[in-house]
C-alpha cells in the first residue's frame, strides 16, 4: 500500500508499505530502469511499531525517507546512510497525533502538509535538518474528510502547487 516513486540516476524506486497479518506494517522497496522489469530490494525499514505512506525526497543531495509513525505519537524524519538503505532516524518533526504526512520544498522553504483529528495541517521551514517548523495561521486548512488527508508527495507544475488527497 501506499506507493511512492523516486528518481534516483537512471533508475526508478518504489518504496511501498507491507503488512502481514498479526504484524505491523514496514517498508519495502522496487527499482526499474525500463518499467517493465523490477528489482525487489527487499525491506528498507522496520520498526517495532507500525510504519505507512514512505513519503521520500531530496534535500541538497541528501536523501531522507518520512513514513507514517502514527503510533509512536510524532512524525520522524529518517536519512538514507547509503541509498536505498541503511536508514537513520534523523529527527523528530512533530509530536502528536498525526499521517500521511509529506513535503515539498518551494521559493526556499519547506512546506509540510499533514493529517490531525482537526483536519488538514499545514507547517513551514527555511530549515529541513534544524529549523522548527511553523504553524500556519489558518490551521486546520480544512477539516473536510474530502481533502484532509494527503494522497501522495506535492506536485510543482508549471509553478503551481498541486497537494493530491485520499477522499476519506
Amino acid at each position: 500500500a501506499d506507493p511512492f516513486l523516486f528518481r534516483h540516476g537512471d533508475e526508478l524506486f518504489l518504496f511501498y508499505e507491507v503488512q502481514a497479518v498479526g504484524e505491523p506494517g514496514r517498508i519495502e522497496a522496487k527499482k526499474t530502469k525500463d518499467l517493465v522489469n523490477f528489482e525487489w530490494l527487499g525491506e528498507v525499514l522496520r520498526e517495532p511499531f507500525h510504519l505507512s505512506f514512505p513519503h521520500i525526497f531530496e534535500d541538497n543531495g541528501e536523501i531522507y525517507l518520512m513514513p507514517e509513525t502514527l503510533a509512536t505519537g510524532e512524525v520522524a524524519l529518517y536519512k538514507f546512510q547509503d541509498f536505498p538503505h541503511k536508514l537513520v532516524k534523523s529527527r523528530v518533526l512533530l509530536h502528536g497525533a498525526y499521517k500521511d504526512s509529506s513535503f515539498i520544498k518551494h521559493d526556499g522553504f519547506w512546506y509540510f502538509f499533514t493529517t490531525s483529528s482537526e483536519g488538514l495541517e499545514l507547517f513551514y521551514t527555511d530549515d529541513l535538518k534544524e529549523g522548527h517548523l511553523v504553524t500556519h495561521p489558518k490551521n486546520p486548512i480544512t477539516d473536510d474528510p474530502r481533502y484532509s488527508q494527503c494522497g501522495g508527495s506535492p506536485i510543482l507544475l508549471h509553478n503551481k502547487l498541486y497537494r493530491i488527497a485520499q477522499d476519506g
